[in-house]
């Protein structure tokens, strides 16, 4: 394991070196390309006058600090010496300059820097002013820089190149467009990642990789608002709060760094940053400390630790670890830091070179940031991929499972239904045709002579038979036309007998579609009244009434008179019980009345049967006899 981990470690230091070498290497050749090849004049001497030092010649370029917290002026006096002056007149270049410059000739102003744009410390500034013709001479001309500096301390002027337009203007385009340009670039790209991790956050707090990312690049856009909005007060006051704003900037990116390493942290260190802004503020409200004091003393120092242990955790996790967006991250942190300290030898004037790489640096950070959403959310698209088709697989296995229980379920059913339409059948068949069958099985056996009970036994059996052939030969007939069959079928022939029948349905309300089992049981039912009453009470007159009962049911009432007393029981027999049974099943009611001459049955069920209610099939009765 440590052979492989200092086998990364080489690895990383030579990437590492490679990408230094590569930024410096640029950086060099950006300054030469920004730097004047071709100029009429290159002005590198300046009479000067000063608070800090006494008056006299100074060499440009020149590099000076004033007091913290104070506004200084300097002026620089040029000498230009002219054979013959131009019929476009000439142009002033400023390579660049900070805070603030006026520019005169002749004593008169051309240019003020505060109209153009307020000054950024995160950067210096560069002009290019028109000298007009008008206000040329030929000889000595006497042009006067004046530079203010403060608060801040910083303050710089390079040398002054003169000439025409042709010859600066490429230079010039290319600085402006740096500085106008590609730095808003950046801002723009440091917002739109600040947005994007604090709605990711928002949208999952579980993710505080996306709150410390979208909090560290809110801040940095911030930190650098300055550089390309003027005029703004939200904007002026909070660019005079960087001195705040550097060391919750540091913070923040260690938080950031932190959440890469998966470490749960995230309360102490924004515990801290509000410790931190809150001891600022107590330092320059209750102690008066200046705030560029507050800035060298103790913001700068904060970013710098927070950078180099965010720099040392990153290198530790990517050598157990090496994650792509870990490591880009962490070689972005370190060309960052390379640019912050060359812009900083840049301004000690350890180096020569007039670009700052700080800005340029943070386009790398930006990169791998923006890769690191990327790649955050193409995990978390994949892991959803794999959850769909994970689910999707076990979707299609659960499906197939019902299937199959639905296919077993459904032979299960149609076994069920065809046992319980031959239970159906059977008992039909058992109360009519079978009774009847039985007495004449019961006649043959007797000696005497009973050919005509059995003839009308068969013609009974056969009656019975086609009613229920014809009531199964209609599917969904109304109940007058039930009632009709078993009016043809059954009660028309007794007026063979002598019986007077007395058939009243003029009442009864029109019942549509009624299923053919329905239709069976309140037959059936009626059947076994009249066949009851035949056989027990020998009636002279049979009543069949149907009328409603209710708003909701109807009664059916069968009554004999005329005939021998019976009583409430029958002999030996179960045709009452069976007529309840079957009563029950069309979620009806039956009730029996007997008298000394007759008796009357009354079956009273509902027009509709309730939703959800299962209707309940009439068994056949073992060993049933009439």
């Amino acid at each position: 394991m440590n052979k492989v981990i200092l086998a990364r470690f080489l690895q990383g230091t030579a990437w590492v070196l490679l990408l230094v070498g590569g930024l410096l290497l640029a950086s060099h050749q950006a300054d030469e390309f920004l730097s004047v090849r071709q100029a009429d004049y290159t002005i590198s001497q300046a009479g000067y006058s000063g608070p800090s030092t006494a008056s006299g010649k100074v060499d440009l370029p020149l590099l000076w600090q004033s007091r913290i917290g104070e506004l200084e002026t300097r002026s620089f006096h040029l000498d230009l010496l002219l054979e013959t002056v131009p019929d476009d007149g000439l142009y002033l270049y400023l390579p660049f300059f900070e805070q603030r410059l006026q520019v005169s000739l002749q004593n008169i102003k051309l240019y003020d820097s505060r109209v153009q744009g307020r000054w950024n410390p995160l950067d210096r500034s560069t002009a290019l002013v028109l000298l007009p013709r008008t206000n040329l001479r030929t000889g000595h001309n006497d042009i006067l820089l004046v530079v203010e500096t403060g608060p801040a301390p910083l303050g710089s002027l390079s040398q002054v190149i003169v000439g025409s337009f042709a010859q600066l203007q490429q230079v010039y385009h290319a600085r402006s467009f740096l500085r106008h340009v590609v730095k808003p670039i950046l801002v723009g790209m440091q917002a739109f990642l600040a947005l994007t991790g604090l709605l990711l956050f928002a949208l999952r707090p579980k993710d505080v990789v996306f709150g410390w990312l979208g909090l560290l690049m809110a801040i940095a856009s911030v930190s650098a608002m300055g550089a390309v909005t003027t005029g703004i007060p939200l904007v002026d006051s909070s660019t005079r709060q960087v001195f705040i704003i550097m060391p919750v900037a540091g913070l923040s990116l260690l938080g950031f760094s932190l959440s890469l390493t998966r470490a749960k942290a995230s309360l102490q260190v924004l515990a801290t940053i509000l410790g931190v802004v809150a001891l600022t503020f107590a330092a320059t409200v209750l102690f008066s400390v200046p705030r560029p004091t507050i800035g060298l003393v103790f913001s700068i120092p904060v970013f710098i630790v927070c950078t180099l242990i965010s720099v040392a955790i990153l290198t530790i996790v990517s050598l157990r670890e090496p994650r792509l967006e870990v490591v880009l991250f962490l070689f972005s942190l370190i060309l960052l830091a390379v640019g912050v300290a060359h812009d900083y030898a840049v301004r000690l004037d350890i180096f020569s070179g007039t670009l700052f790489l700080g800005p340029f640096s943070r386009f790398l950070s930006v990169g791998a940031i923006a890769l690191f959403i990327v790649r955050q959310l193409v995990a978390q698209a994949k892991s959803l991929d794999e959850a769909a088709d994970n689910l999707r697989t076990r979707l299609w296995e659960k499906e197939a499972e019902l299937e199959s229980y639905y296919r077993r379920q459904k032979r299960l059913d149609e076994a069920r239904l065809l046992a319980e339409e031959r239970s159906r059948i059977t008992a039909d068949l058992h109360d009519g045709v079978a009774g009847h069958l039985t007495t004449i099985v019961a006649l043959s056996d007797q000696t005497e002579d009973v050919n005509d009970e059995i003839k009308q036994s068969a013609r009974n059996a056969l009656v019975d038979l086609r009613m229920v052939m014809d009531a199964m030969a209609v599917s969904g007939g109304s109940l007058r036309y039930y009632l009709g069959l078993f009016r043809d079928r059954c009660v028309d022939p007794l007026g063979n007998l002598g019986l007077t029948v007395n058939w009243s349905m003029t009442r009864l309300p029109d019942v549509e579609n009624l299923p053919q089992e329905r239709a069976l049981n309140i037959i059936r039912v009626l059947q076994e009244a009249v066949n009851n009453a035949l056989r027990h009470g020998n009636p002279t007159q049979l009543d069949i009434i149907g009328e409603p009962e209710g708003p909701d049911q109807i009664k059916l009432t069968v009554a004999d008179s005329g005939g021998t007393p019976r009583q409430a029981k029958d002999s030996g027999g179960r045709g009452l019980a069976n007529m309840r049974r079957r009563a029950h099943a069309i979620g009806g009611s039956v009730d029996f009345t007997f008298t000394e001459l007759g008796g009357s049955v009354v079956l009273i069920f509902p027009l509709r049967v309730a939703k959800g209610k299962t209707t309940q099939r009439a068994r056949p009765l073992q060993g049933q006899r009439r």
